[in-house]
């Protein structure tokens, strides 16, 4: 996908992650340069959490989401919140330790394919089931796990 429409994509959907965003009082920002989307979220606990999503060739292709310290460290432990317990609604975490490394496990995550679900397709990303198809989709998602967490995510 050329990087035109992945913008165009963005600034059609961008606007309505803008609308949820200030309803629920989180801070967004997109970087059409970079292809990067910021959200600052408050767990249930009150804990402020800096999740970034990588955007290069959305929509053929998942964006990468991860948290980042406020130091700028992606991927790390004291950047993630802790897995919830029990999950919200009976479901699994989306927050788990994978070969000693935190990640956000969802089907609209580009960091899980060929890593955590081998058997996931990157190229038939929007078919794998439960699917989160916009950034907002895919941002509440998050959201739910994060406020049924109870603090940032300690590796012992």
């Amino acid at each position: 996908m050329s990087r035109a429409v992945t913008i165009a994509v963005l600034d059609d959907e961008f606007p309505r992650l803008e609308e949820r965003a200030a309803r629920i009082g989180w801070r967004c920002g997109l970087d059409r340069e970079n292809l990067t989307l910021d959200i600052w979220m408050r767990s249930g606990k009150g804990h402020q959490y800096h999740l970034r999503g990588s955007l290069p060739d959305y929509k053929t292709l998942p964006p990468s989401w991860t948290f980042r310290t406020p130091e700028g460290l992606e991927g790390v432990f004291e950047a993630f919140p802790t897995p919830p317990n029990p999950t919200p609604g009976g479901q699994s975490t989306v927050f788990i330790n994978y070969q000693q490394k935190p990640i956000i496990c969802l089907p609209c995550n580009r960091l899980c394919f060929g890593t955590v679900h081998r058997e996931w397709e990157l190229a038939r990303w929007t078919e794998i089931k439960p699917s989160y198809l916009t950034l907002c989709d895919m941002v509440s998602r998050i959201y739910v796990d994060l406020q049924a967490s109870d603090s940032p995510w300690k590796q012992a």
